[in-house]
C-alpha cells in the first residue's frame, strides 16, 4: 500500500487526507459486503476463508468494487504479489492459530478483538459485538 500511496502522491498529487478517504471508502464497501453476505458465510471454529477483493479507484479517487473472490489466486509471479501474498497468508495463519489456541474462550475473545495480535489486519465488522467500522 505504501507504493500505491507513493504513486498517488507523485503522479496524481493526492494528499494524505484524500488517501485516508480512499481507505475509508474501501473499508465501508468491504464492511457492507460482509454484512450483506454474513448469512451465507459458514462459521466454524478452526475454519477460515481468505477472500480476494478487487477494487478499482477511478479518476475521481472513488473506489469501486469489481468483485470478491472466494478462492483468490495466490500466485507470486508478479513482483507486488511476491511482496504481498506471503505476508497476507502468514498473518492470516498466525491469526487463525492464535484463535484456535483460545477456542475455549472464543466468545469472550471475539468480544474484545483489540486484545488479539491482528498482524496489521483491522476489524471492520464483528458480528459478536455488532461492531461496524465507521
Amino acid at each position: 500500500m505504501s507504493k500505491f500511496e507513493q504513486y498517488l502522491k507523485e503522479k496524481r498529487n493526492v494528499t494524505d487526507s484524500q488517501i485516508e478517504e480512499i481507505y475509508t471508502r474501501m473499508k465501508t464497501i468491504l464492511t457492507h459486503c460482509v454484512k450483506s453476505a454474513e448469512e451465507k458465510l459458514e462459521k466454524k471454529v478452526g475454519y477460515f476463508q481468505l477472500l480476494g477483493c478487487d477494487i478499482l479507484i477511478d479518476d475521481n479517487l472513488k473506489p469501486n468494487l469489481i468483485e470478491i473472490n472466494s478462492n483468490p489466486a495466490l500466485f507470486t509471479d508478479i513482483t507486488t504479489h511476491k511482496e504481498v501474498i506471503p505476508k497476507v497468508v502468514n498473518k492470516t495463519l498466525d491469526l487463525v492459530i492464535s484463535l484456535n489456541e483460545k477456542k475455549d474462550e472464543l466468545g469472550e475473545v471475539l468480544k474484545k478483538p483489540e486484545s488479539l495480535e491482528l498482524g496489521g489486519f483491522e476489524v471492520l465488522y464483528n458480528q459478536v459485538t455488532n461492531y461496524t467500522f465507521h
